[in-house]
Formats: structure tokens, C-alpha cells, sequence
């Protein structure tokens, strides 16, 4: 996976929890954040955990997607290139629109511990689109 601006983190599993239980708080209907004990940077996105109905990442996988997705605010860093997240935000169906934060979350060499979970909307059909939560907290 790909590594260039971003520092080597920790997998932390009360990270993990975190991002989950930010996630379920919805239901995994939208993005709300919530710093929980231990979490001091968060980023969140609307997305699915699978390749189901013909949906195309192509050789990513929908966690590595999404993560780059968040990487792709800012598509000139190093490793990265235009027409990789010109395609990664196409396929993520993600809308960058001039942001930078998510970027700048996970490539800050502040944090050392990562934890990444995702929160399923049960209550969607499962091709009806792009309707639950990754999330992503960090520490320190």
C-alpha cells in the first residue's frame, strides 16, 4: 500500500472502536464527528465495504479506496499522481472540491497511532449506493 506522505502509524484497536462507535452513533446513515477518549484527529466518508453490484475499484480494495481517497485532497504529494486520484475519486464517487484536512489529518507526522473501522446503514438496500461510514481516528 502506498506510504509516501504518510508517516508510519500504529494500528490501535481503542482507535478502531472509536471510529466504529462514531460510525454506528449514525446508524451509518452520515457522517457526525465524535472524539472519543483517546482520539485526537478524525476523518470520516460515506462509502461501502464491498465490490457488489458491479461497483468498480478496481484493484483496490474499498477500505484502501476510501483511504486514498482522503490522500487525493491533495493529488501532487508525493507517491500520488493526477490521473491515480483522478481515477480513485471518480471510482469512490468522493467530491474533494478544493479540501485538504483529511490529507493533512493522515499525513501528519503528530500522530502515531491509527485505528479505521466501518459502520454498516443496514437500512439501505444493498445496491442502492454508497451509504455507510468509514472512519478513521488517530492518536497520539
Amino acid at each position: 500500500m502506498y506510504r509516501a506522505p504518510v508517516p508510519l502509524q500504529t494500528w490501535s484497536g481503542q482507535l478502531q472502536g472509536n471510529a466504529l462507535k462514531t460510525g454506528a452513533a449514525t446508524g451509518g446513515r452520515f457522517m457526525r464527528h465524535q472524539l472519543n477518549r483517546g482520539s485526537y484527529g478524525q476523518v470520516l466518508i460515506l462509502g461501502v465495504d464491498d465490490k457488489a453490484c458491479n461497483r468498480n475499484m478496481g484493484e483496490y480494495t474499498p477500505f484502501e479506496l476510501y483511504y486514498y481517497s482522503w490522500l487525493c485532497e491533495v493529488p501532487n504529494s508525493p507517491g500520488l499522481s493526477k490521473q491515480m486520484c483522478d481515477d480513485i475519486i471518480r471510482m469512490s464517487r468522493t467530491v474533494v472540491a478544493g479540501q485538504r484536512g483529511h490529507h493533512d489529518l493522515l499525513s501528519s507526522k503528530a500522530y502515531k497511532t491509527i485505528g479505521c473501522a466501518f459502520a454498516p446503514n443496514t437500512g439501505v438496500q444493498q445496491c442502492a449506493g454508497w451509504k455507510s461510514v468509514w472512519a478513521c481516528d488517530l492518536g497520539y
